[in-house]
């Protein structure tokens, strides 16, 4: 692992410090559609770029009534997995959650 090893609570407060910054301000090219036909189908809203204040993070859809986290994953994700994986978890472990990951390829677009 390259860089600087950080504890938990550093990489938080950078987290939600960046998030201020407006740096990962980072929106899916079809994400808006995909969640849009997700609420449709449950019914319920779904809270866009959900913000985790107590883990720094933001997730790209919160159901709280079904206390459901929905990522979509770009391309980019099948490189990640790990780094994902882990992210995931943090956030399962964090909101008691179930964690619904949408891949976002030309299958899930209606056009």
């Amino acid at each position: 692992m390259k860089g600087k090893h950080h504890s938990g609570e550093f990489l938080k407060y950078a987290r939600r410090r960046a998030l201020n910054d407006g740096q990962f301000e980072s929106i899916g090219k079809h994400e808006k559609q995909i969640l849009d036909e997700e609420q449709k189908k449950i019914g319920n809203p779904i809270y866009r770029q959900y913000y985790i204040y107590k883990l720094g993070l933001k997730v790209d859809g919160y159901d709280p009534f079904l206390n459901i986290v929905y990522e979509v994953y770009e391309k980019w994700h099948k490189n990640h997995v790990e780094k994902d994986s882990k992210r995931q978890k943090e956030i399962e472990e964090c909101l008691g959650c179930k964690f619904i990951i949408i891949w976002d390829d030309i299958n899930n677009v209606k056009t």
